[in-house]
């Protein structure tokens, strides 16, 4: 039977490099507009396979414990960059990133398949990527050079050639290969990397995968705050509402921009439907190209609902953040656009700051007459989206931010009832709002994410979950902010794990894996109504009904729907 299905060994001999030959090949010769081969190669079913005979094979000589290497970031090796004007081949990252996600996707349907074995996903690409960002911290100096002198095409060293004397200080050997100081960093972090968060236990850079893969979905594309901004103000000019300094991104190779000590909770999201991780900012000069394909990210720390949401500072409102992706990013999508954005999901994180900015100032307002007016224009901006393509949303509500450490600190050290009711009516009317989309958008599925009621349910019993701290931020904060952001360059703490939140307002990277994995798998509706992010990737998306698509859209779609 192995015999019949393999053919030969030289059929699936080295066959992650052949399967990125095949990935860079197919993007390579696509045709200008378009990756036409894209999807079909997205599905790797036949690299699967070749894994599954493999390790079935293994399995039946007796073998249990399988550690899977991924590929490295083959794009950014000495040779590659040879032949890019020194700069890395980012179609060659990507063909990396494509195969690694469906190997690391795979890793639960293979232990289904050989029952008492344990399979590891070693993310040497993640490592890797660490070490080239931030190589000084590594005791590393020279990245994009090898080490010995090679034959012509610079891949492999030259027959009794020479060799550099600082071997130590190279990142790779020969053109492809990492050098001994390299292996053992990566061996070092695939032997003892990981992220204990309560009783849950999540292996970061080695992962038993923990759920099963996401169905349908190739893309995300975010939209709305500073709970899921991932660096978009940096671009800003004279923006006040950055996080791009220490203690923020601390437990990444730097900071980043986003208001937490590694992940937001958009972050996550993507991680668990099996995205090429991190999606890029879309103020990222370099977000464009296939970049994009697995999305984009729009939001804007200090931003709302409303136009006129900014704290007098500069921010991307949700209306020119919508509008971003209709003007910069469909236009590259226009190839298969119907059957491309029905493989995406649409996150939003808004409204919070809506009340912050109008009702909670110098001005008041009506709460429950507010509540209906950002509603309504928050409908309208979805019904915006569907005229573009989108049909699936999942809809963050408002957290509890009258119990942040910020609002403590204002409030004598107690929750501030007047933001929690604020929260409670945005969510409530959110919430009672999404079977009225869903018929009023015909073909649209929306996921609710109620993270004030997981957010509430951690402050009442921190212990469960594996926080410590629920009332106080990891690092010092600024007087100017209220004691909501952290002091540039100020101190954190050392225990990041048990602190929910890691400055006066932004949930840690402890707390929001835990939110993320909760909306994506809960079946419990006061998390996620109707049904979670996991069953929403697995609905189809209805293009039948374009009655709202944009004239940017329209001519696609409808020629792919007839």
């Amino acid at each position: 039977m192995f015999g019949q299905m393999l053919g030969s060994n030289s059929r699936i001999k080295n066959g992650r490099s052949s399967c990125v030959r095949l990935i860079m090949h197919s993007m390579t010769q696509a045709p200008a507009g378009g990756h036409s081969k894209l999807h079909e190669l997205c599905q790797l079913k036949h690299f699967t396979l070749a894994w599954m005979i493999l390790l079935q094979w293994m399995y039946n000589l007796g073998a249990r414990k399988f550690p899977l290497f991924s590929t490295e970031v083959s794009g950014c090796t000495p040779v590659a960059r040879s032949k890019n004007n020194g700069s890395c081949i980012e179609l060659y990252n990507y063909a990396s990133s494509l195969l690694n996600t469906k190997l690391n996707l795979s890793v639960d349907m293979f232990h289904k398949e050989m029952a008492g074995s344990h399979f590891v996903f070693v993310n040497l690409f993640e490592i890797m990527s660490e070490v080239m960002n931030d190589a000084a911290s590594y005791g590393i100096e020279v990245i994009d050079e090898h080490c010995c002198k090679t034959i012509a095409g610079g891949s492999r060293c030259l027959v009794d050639g020479s060799v550099c004397s600082n071997r130590s200080n190279h990142l790779f050997f020969d053109g492809g290969h990492p050098a001994d100081v390299t292996n053992s960093i990566m061996g070092r972090m695939a032997y003892s990397a990981n992220l204990t968060v309560g009783f849950i236990k999540i292996l970061v850079l080695v992962s038993f995968f923990f759920s099963e893969a996401a169905g349908n979905i190739t893309a995300m594309f975010i939209f709305g705050d500073s709970v899921v901004d991932n660096g978009n103000n940096v671009y800003l000019p004279d923006s006040e509402a950055t996080a791009n300094f220490l203690p923020y991104g601390i437990d990444l190779a730097a900071p980043t921009g986003r208001f937490t000590n590694k992940w937001t909770v958009a972050d996550v999201l993507g991680q668990l439907l099996g995205l090429p991780h991190p999606l890029p900012g879309f103020n990222d000069p370099t977000t464009k190209g296939t970049k994009i394909l697995s999305g984009v990210n729009y939001a804007s720390a200090g931003s709302g609902i409303l136009d006129s949401t900014t704290f007098n500072i500069t921010v991307i409102p949700m209306n020119q953040q919508i509008t971003n992706f209709e003007k910069g990013t469909l236009p590259e999508l226009r190839s298969n656009l119907s059957s491309y954005l029905s493989g995406s999901i649409f996150v939003f994180n808004t409204g919070g700051n809506d009340y912050s900015d109008h009702c909670f100032q110098e001005t008041r307002c009506y709460l429950p007459e507010f509540t209906w007016l950002l509603i309504g224009n928050f409908t309208l901006q979805l019904k915006w989206m569907y005229g573009l393509g989108a049909r699936k949303f999942v809809l963050f509500g408002c957290q509890p931010s009258g119990c942040t450490p910020g609002a403590r600190l204002r409030n004598g050290g107690n929750c501030s009832e007047d933001f929690n009711l604020a929260a409670i009516l945005f969510n409530t009317c959110l919430n009672a709002s999404i079977d009225r989309l869903t018929s009023e958008m015909p073909g649209s599925h929306f996921v609710f994410a109620n993270t004030y009621e997981v957010l509430s349910e951690i402050i009442a019993d921190p212990a469960s979950y594996g926080f410590d701290v629920i009332d106080k931020p990891c690092c010092a904060v600024s007087a100017a902010s209220q004691g909501s952001l952290c002091q540039r360059n100020g101190s954190a703490c050392a225990d990041r794990n048990t602190y929910l939140y890691f400055d006066g307002s932004h949930p840690s990277n402890a707390a929001n894996w835990i939110l993320a994995s909760t909306i994506y798998s809960s079946d419990v509706q006061s998390y996620a109504y109707p049904f979670n992010v996991k069953q929403l990737s697995n609905l189809n998306a209805d293009f039948t009904h374009p009655g709202l698509i944009s004239d940017l859209a329209m001519d696609v779609i409808e020629m792919e729907v007839q």
